[in-house]
């Protein structure tokens, strides 16, 4: 019972410790925690895959909050079948050092897994990293330091009692005791508060409780994640060694992760620094700014001299990257690995839902006599597998109200965007909600129809200046000569480590 383990010093820290490596998870190049921590063996492997799989992504507690979140906020109960995976499961052996055991599905599941994973996609893109649902956290962060800076103080509870009996918004935080006091009526109580210094955090809460969010300054745009043809900036597949659009060999192709992030022009740079945006956008716009005032004061309008007295400041530009996944990652070798030396051969990263999951068939047993294997692809119909794994998209919003700023600010994003291999962005703009009077005239939406038209082609897809390439159509294929040869016979088949 818990009484007697927590009368067990010894016994009861090594289920601590054990409840805490379950959540952290276990990648298969970590070795197993010893016994005297955790008090199991490496026979227990698999308990490891039920709660935080590292090596499939297909774990008991996603499959709980992906079917918890798509009941509250789709109204879908019966997303996925979970109880045909969950009866589907069973603890097999497979070619693991030491003889350790791991969770094998049937292969009859293989679309109800992947089904895990598009639920967990749509969740992402609709619900987790929809563009209002950033939007909303960074105004309530920006509410949350604005109150942080004012005379507003939250009670203070525990040990820090003793020396202080008001805290910050910070301070309260880095205290456990009154951190349980951080709850959502936070909100409700910055805005019935009186203190000094919360007019900015009263303001912006009024505007959240008016819809009134802050303006995107221009079009989102959708970056390729796959790495760049050398020659003609076309996005290219990782075992291609041949660019299909310009015959140009792949050996030296640029890796986003690794050349862009460095120029802070491409999305994947974005993914662990969205301050090089920022620091960017704010950089350009200030520019054209200053350009457009030189203007004005050689054409010596001064109608125009009160709107350039406020300068746009480097808070008021928020950029904010969304990066959807779908599937698990796995390592494959560049096609020029064979040329290469050692030291200066290549991996990509690629995503699959189904690549790493370990399936059996319960009628029959493979040549070697044993029932598990690794997922073909080729065993799946391609017909319900998505096209792209990854997806990163970039907003650009302006916090101000100044007109003059927000189209710098546009100006200042289209210009950088336009130095990266982007793709159409999507258009998901706001609603216009009823609680906002609306100031568009009907010429306005005359030309806004107008300027959707003329991205529209003949044939119905959306384009961009940079063609069909750029707008998401695919690349025709490449002849069989084009892709990468085996180097070996254990190339064959890529499996994970």
């Amino acid at each position: 019972t818990f009484e007697q383990h927590a009368n067990d010093a010894v016994t009861f820290e090594q289920h601590v410790s054990f409840a805490c490596a379950l959540i952290r998870g276990l990648d298969d190049a970590e070795p197993f925690p010893p016994k005297a921590r955790i008090g199991r063996t490496a026979e227990k492997r698999f308990l490891f895959d039920i709660v935080n799989n590292k090596r499939s992504g297909v774990d008991f507690d996603k499959i709980d909050y992906l079917l918890r979140d798509a009941t509250a906020t789709m109204n879908s109960t019966r997303v996925f079948d979970w109880t045909r995976i969950i009866h589907a499961t069973q603890v097999k052996p497979f070619d693991r050092p030491g003889g350790q055991k791991m969770l094998a599905y049937e292969i009859k599941v293989a679309m109800d897994l992947n089904d895990v994973f598009g639920i967990r996609s749509r969740l992402h893109r609709q619900v987790y990293q929809h563009r209002v649902s950033n939007l909303v956290e960074e105004m309530i962060i920006d509410i949350l330091k604005a109150a942080d800076e004012s005379d507003f103080r939250v009670r203070a509870l525990g040990p820090q009692k003793e020396k202080k009996t008001q805290l910050t918004i910070a301070e309260a935080a880095m205290d456990d005791a009154s951190f349980v006091l951080l709850t959502d009526s936070i909100l409700d109580a910055i805005a019935m508060s009186p203190a000094a210094g919360l007019e900015r955090a009263h303001a912006l809460l009024d505007r959240l409780a008016r819809r009134d969010y802050w303006k995107l300054a221009a079009t989102p745009r959708q970056f390729d994640a796959l790495p760049v043809c050398p020659g003609c900036d076309a996005p290219t597949e990782y075992e291609w060694k041949y660019c299909p659009h310009c015959r140009t060999p792949t050996r030296d192709r640029a890796n986003p992760r690794d050349e862009q992030k460095k120029k802070g022009t491409n999305a994947l740079g974005v993914w662990t620094d969205p301050w090089v945006w920022e620091d960017k956008v704010y950089e350009r716009a200030v520019a054209f700014e200053a350009a457009d005032d030189d203007l004005l004061e050689d054409s010596g309008d001064e109608d125009d001299a009160p709107r350039r007295e406020t300068r746009l400041q480097r808070s008021d530009v928020l950029v904010i990257p969304t990066v959807i996944k779908h599937g698990w990652p796995f390592s494959v070798d560049d096609p020029w690995n064979a040329t290469r030396q050692p030291h200066k051969k290549r991996k990509w990263t690629k995503r699959d839902p189904l690549r790493n999951v370990v399936v059996f068939n319960p009628k029959s047993l493979l040549e070697d006599g044993t029932c598990c294997k690794y997922l073909n692809p080729l065993e799946v119909s391609p017909l319900f597998m998505p096209q792209r794994t990854l997806e990163c998209s970039v907003y650009c919003y302006y916090k101000g109200t100044s007109q003059r700023h927000h189209e710098a600010i546009g100006r200042a994003y289209e210009a950088l965007v336009g130095e990266a291999p982007a793709l159409e962005g999507r258009t998901n703009h706001a609603t216009p909600s009823p609680m906002r009077r609306a100031t568009t005239t009907q010429d306005d939406d005359d030309d806004d129809d107008d300027d959707d038209q003329s991205h529209i082609a003949a044939n119905g897809h959306r384009t961009s200046s940079r063609g069909d390439r750029l707008a998401g159509v695919p690349p025709p294929a490449p002849p069989p000569e084009l892709l990468a040869t085996a180097v070996d016979d254990d190339d064959d088949e890529l499996r994970p480590p």
